[in-house]
């Protein structure tokens, strides 16, 4: 598992980055996840952190904080407003409380170990997007077939096959190496749109990157759906 961010402009002439965020995992999904880690049904699981939940609200509202929970997180809460003097009365709009969730020291210890890291593209930048990717043998969207041509459209798309360090990159989280598509394989190549054959792949799913050059750096973008193949 990676972390997976874009690079973008940020105050005073610099940069800095954002998420780039490859789905979200709905509640079903995540009831099933922690039944599985803990050796509990999906039930149990469900009744466990809605009891936990509501207790950190109910604790939230009668102003207690929590210190390194499980050795995990921070939570307290929280409150604002802006007002002219002390003399405005007591309501959840003006006191606008809520609660606040953080890694604690010992939390951000465990989400820091081992983390890699991917940069899906340079917002603000000029950049290749990747819009769509479509299996051309079946019509099947986000798929391949060995073999066959795959349709990518999106903006910026085009770039110099002959030069190795551009192209379409095609990876999976077991091969260390991605595969690039060689020159030889490519039907069409423009910016909208780029047609290509896959002859060999990394294993299914297969991660899809494209690389261009453009104004004397190369800039990637990473399609967020990986393509399951056909075959």
């Amino acid at each position: 598992m990676s972390f997976h961010y874009n690079v973008r402009p940020g105050n005073a002439g610099k940069v800095t980055t954002n998420p780039h965020f490859q789905g979200t995992r709905s509640e079903a999904e995540h009831l099933v996840a922690v039944a599985a880690a803990a050796g509990i049904s999906a039930v149990q699981a469900e009744a466990a952190l809605k009891a936990h939940y509501q207790l950190v609200i109910a604790d939230a509202r009668d102003t207690i904080k929590y210190d390194n929970l499980l050795d995990l997180v921070d939570i307290q809460p929280t409150s604002g407003g802006s007002h002219a003097d002390s003399s405005f009365p007591s309501t959840v709009a003006n006191i606008r409380p809520n609660i606040s969730w953080a890694l604690s020291k010992a939390g951000r210890a465990t989400f820091e170990t081992g983390m890699t890291f991917v940069r899906a593209s340079e917002s603000g930048l000029k950049t290749p997007i990747i819009d769509s990717a479509k299996d051309l043998s079946t019509g099947q969207p986000d798929a391949f077939t060995l073999g066959k041509a795959v349709l990518l459209e999106g903006e910026l798309l085009d770039f110099d096959p002959a030069d190795v360090t551009q192209g379409v990159f095609l990876s999976n989280p077991n091969v260390p190496t991605p595969i690039r598509v060689p020159a030889s394989d490519y039907v069409l190549i423009e910016p909208s749109q780029i047609r290509f054959l896959i002859a060999a792949a990394p294993g299914s799913p297969a991660t899809v990157t494209i690389k261009a050059k453009m104004n004397g750096s190369i800039r990637s973008y990473i399609y967020p759906t990986p393509l399951e193949t056909t075959n």
